[in-house]
């Protein structure tokens, strides 16, 4: 079995079958089942490409991932703190023991981007967009990051 990801502008990328060159493929991982093999592809490799290709976030760093239960955010959230980030997850109080079991040290509601809720963070990984992306700014420290998902910033 194998997984990968196509061009979506390709003739034949929604189809139920489609022929693809080898090199675009890798094994799918026998520790993981099917439905969640398909997720792979975009979800993992949009928040890779968001944390180490554009924040190249870096051990020790604070960054809080916002919607960290959802599918590129819980995705996130590991990678974040693969390479010994502080990672802080938001969302809904539900998700809390699901997020910290993806590596999250803390979790804390969406309003930590509002003003005087927190400061001098190194990178915000934003997969919410509207009031949540337009707070993101204030908590930022000087030269930090701040990559969003949902919505170019305003």
């Amino acid at each position: 079995m194998v997984c990968g990801l196509i061009e979506f502008d390709r003739n034949g990328a929604a189809a139920d079958y489609v022929a693809v060159p080898a090199r675009e493929l890798v094994a799918k991982p026998r520790s993981i089942s099917h439905p969640d093999t398909a997720t792979l592809p975009l979800a993992a490799l949009t928040a890779w490409q968001a944390l180490v290709d554009y924040a190249a976030v870096e051990p020790g760093e604070q960054v809080p991932v916002t919607g960290s239960a959802g599918g590129v955010g819980g995705f996130a959230v590991q990678i974040a703190a693969m390479p010994g980030a502080q990672v802080s997850a938001t969302g809904r109080a539900e998700d809390a023991d699901y997020v910290r079991n993806l590596g999250a040290q803390a979790f804390i509601g969406s309003d930590i981007m509002l003003p005087g809720k927190a400061s001098g963070l190194d990178v915000v990984v934003d997969t919410v967009g509207g009031a949540v992306l337009d707070g993101a700014y204030g908590v930022l420290r000087p030269g930090g990051r701040l990559v969003t998902l949902a919505a170019p910033p305003s």
